[in-house]
């Protein structure tokens, strides 16, 4: 109740700028929801300026998104621009009968060399294709004309997540590990 409140103060002067701290840090998924709602409908009339850990939350409510790593303003952009630009690959996963799990994991190595499996499911395999390996319509006329001689019933390619390219760019730009980007 006390961020719905401090949310409703913050927004009663129709100031042209408000400044949001972890608006929904700790809250259950129905109140930060509602949060969100509340913070969409108000930033109609106003800029909002959102600090957030939860990529989700930078997805849904903001217009521009920058991400910060060792003090250091890494990139900024739209999510779809930083997904685009700062991304590193796709996710493909792939159904297949149980019976066929080698015959499809062979498959896809061989079409694929540099997939990396990330998940294992009965059934099911997911995997990451790291960067710019694939053109996305190459894998597409590839699944389409070979997946099912192959074993595999059914597949999807989605981009990775904010939360993936988040944890992307604070590990790249760790000065233990590279330089700043």
């Amino acid at each position: 109740m006390r961020r719905r409140l401090s949310l409703a103060i913050s927004f009663v002067g129709n100031s042209l700028i408000t400044f949001l701290d972890e608006p929904t840090t700790g809250l259950d998924p129905a109140s930060r929801r509602h949060i969100w709602t509340i913070i969409a409908r108000g930033k109609t009339n106003r800029a909002i300026v959102l600090t957030t850990h939860s990529m989700d939350e930078a997805e849904t409510l903001c217009n521009s998104i920058g991400i910060l790593a060792h003090g250091v303003l890494r990139c900024l952009g739209s999510p779809q621009h930083l997904k685009s630009t700062h991304g590193e690959g796709y996710i493909l996963n792939i159904s297949y009968d149980y019976k066929d799990k080698k015959r499809a994991a062979k498959f896809i190595k061989n079409c694929f060399p540099s997939v990396i499996r990330t998940a294992r499911y009965r059934g099911t395999d997911q995997y990451k294709l790291p960067g710019r390996v694939i053109q996305i319509s190459e894998l597409f006329i590839i699944m389409e004309r070979d997946a099912k001689a192959n074993g595999i019933i059914d597949w999807a390619i989605s981009q990775l997540n904010l939360e993936d390219l988040f944890q992307s760019i604070v590990y790249r730009s760790d000065p233990a590990v590279t330089t700043p980007i």
